[in-house]
């Protein structure tokens, strides 16, 4: 919460992005409060591309059990940018039974991509 005012004091008027591994689902505080802030108002590129964020973008095997859940994203002022496309995330078919990582995918994190155009 800290870093999002700490941004757009960093940012003023500038356009920017945040991308990366926040290690929050979207029922958790942080990702609820992202996308309910409103100076800057942020947009997830997934949520707003697809209507719905991904079923996961990290699915891993460890002691504890499987762990597939989505907490990266790509957060946008929507002000600034319009999204004009958007790497498809791989299905749980492609990957495959034994999750992340793999000899396809070497990462146990989906990599994420957009393309935007500055407005």
């Amino acid at each position: 919460l800290h870093f999002i005012k700490e941004m757009k004091r960093f940012a003023c008027t500038k356009p920017f992005m945040i991308c990366g591994d926040f290690n929050a689902t979207p029922n958790e505080q942080v990702y609820k409060h992202y996308i309910s802030s409103t100076s800057p108002h942020l947009n997830s590129g997934y949520a707003t591309y697809n209507k719905i964020e991904p079923d996961f973008t990290s699915w891993k095997y460890r002691k504890e059990g499987e762990s597939k859940y989505t907490g990266d994203y790509i957060w946008y002022c929507c002000d600034d940018f319009k999204m004009t496309g958007l790497l498809k995330l791989p299905s749980v078919e492609l990957i495959g039974k034994i999750g992340l990582p793999n000899e396809k995918y070497p990462s146990d994190h989906l990599a994420l991509c957009a393309e935007f155009r500055v407005k």
